[in-house]
């Protein structure tokens, strides 16, 4: 456990290095730029784990119940290298993602927790053409009282499992437009009890309509998918659709989503990721 730990964190500095040999030829002509406006790579909208404010209302049909999920988080810009043909950004990324049962009065059932560091690499001739994104990050999944409580008398009680996960993500994303993009990846976790290897890959799109102006803003219907496959859930699917629309302001990032959304496939939840699920309802996605 110990070594490969070691190997771990030898190999990581390396990972993290590599887009910076890719402008260090072109370092001496560099715009450095503190605390940049945004991130270069966009998160994938549909992934249910990407760090964003957001309310979910969802049906699930398995379990003949409703759940609400809110999560709070986002994608900060800390640093932003501009060279020859390319831009690098450095970016700190975190999440806090909850999960209600709402026909127990709000009990909460659990709480995800996310911290990374994306990296960013696109080229600087516009927003269009291929994009990179290398994240290592940290994510762990912790069991609430109310849970624990609500089922202390069951046969046999639920407890809460040690789930903590260390990961390191590849994103590779091609856009058509400013707005229209796929993307696919893999990255490689870490289970933090054991030091297990994991293998993980992910797949999606994003397609936003023609712009339709009222009340001065924007507004876009959109859909958005996301494809997982894990190692952990013995390669099972676990898929994620968002139709819906945009409003934003002209010209500024900020903005509000409302869609429809349904989930198939594993919870994403750290503490239930064995547990199949299909849900279906509204969220709402306030993008900062």
């Amino acid at each position: 456990m110990h070594l490969k730990r070691l190997l771990l964190f030898l190999v990581l500095p390396a990972l993290l290095a590599w887009p910076c040999r890719v402008i260090a030829a072109e370092a001496r002509s560099a715009d450095l730029t503190l605390l940049p406006s945004g991130p270069l790579f966009a998160p994938p909208l549909a992934d249910p784990m990407t760090p964003v404010l957001s309310l979910k209302y969802m049906a699930t049909t398995n379990h003949e119940t409703h759940i609400g999920k809110v999560s709070a988080g986002t994608t900060f810009g800390l640093l932003r290298l501009d060279a020859g043909p390319t831009a690098l950004q450095l970016n700190i990324a975190g999440g806090i993602f909850s999960r209600f049962d709402l026909y127990d009065l709000f009990g909460g059932e659990t709480t995800d927790f996310l911290i990374g560091f994306p990296i960013d690499l696109i080229p600087r001739s516009g927003t269009n053409g291929w994009a990179f994104q290398l994240t290592p990050y940290h994510t762990s999944s912790h069991l609430l009282d109310e849970t624990i409580f609500k089922n202390a008398d069951s046969t046999p009680p639920i407890e809460p499992a040690e789930y903590s996960r260390d990961v390191i993500r590849l994103l590779i994303a091609y856009r058509f437009s400013p707005l229209d993009r796929l993307y696919a990846g893999a990255a490689f976790a870490f289970d933090g009890i054991d030091w297990r290897y994991l293998h993980n890959y992910q797949a999606g799109s994003e397609f936003f309509s023609p712009a339709r102006t009222f009340f001065h803003r924007e507004f876009r219907l959109y859909l958005a998918d996301d494809l997982q496959v894990k190692e952990e859930t013995n390669w099972s699917l676990n898929l994620n659709l968002q139709a819906g629309v945009s409003i934003k302001r002209p010209d500024e990032s900020h903005g509000l989503r409302i869609a429809v959304e349904y989930f198939d496939g594993n919870a994403v939840e750290g503490q239930f990721f064995e547990q199949k699920e299909q849900n279906i309802g509204l969220a709402a996605f306030f993008d900062l």
